[in-house]
């Protein structure tokens, strides 16, 4: 919830998420945290293959340690979001 709040919402939506979670209606505090958190979530979530790597580390089925990373993601439909739509005009 509160990723997506501070990926996609903006400030007002992801201080009253910070608001819930931090129990605290002081708006020093949430503009604090919002400025202390806001730079750590990505506007797009790509996954890296580190992320991958460190998660195969521990898995407990017998194959994910000579796993490729890269056979458990897949960028394109990220990038592609990114894109401009074809059908918009300038």
């Amino acid at each position: 919830m509160v990723l997506k709040n501070f990926s996609r919402k903006g400030a007002k939506n992801a201080k009253r998420a910070l608001s819930r979670y931090l129990v605290t209606n002081d708006n020093a505090i949430l503009e604090e945290a919002y400025q202390t958190f806001r730079g750590m979530f990505p506007r797009v979530p790509y996954v890296t293959e580190e992320m991958i790597k460190s998660s195969l580390v521990y898995s407990e089925h017998p194959k994910a340690a000579g796993a490729n990373p890269q056979d458990f993601f897949d960028q394109r439909y990220l990038k592609a979001a990114k894109q401009p739509s074809l059908t918009e005009h300038n």
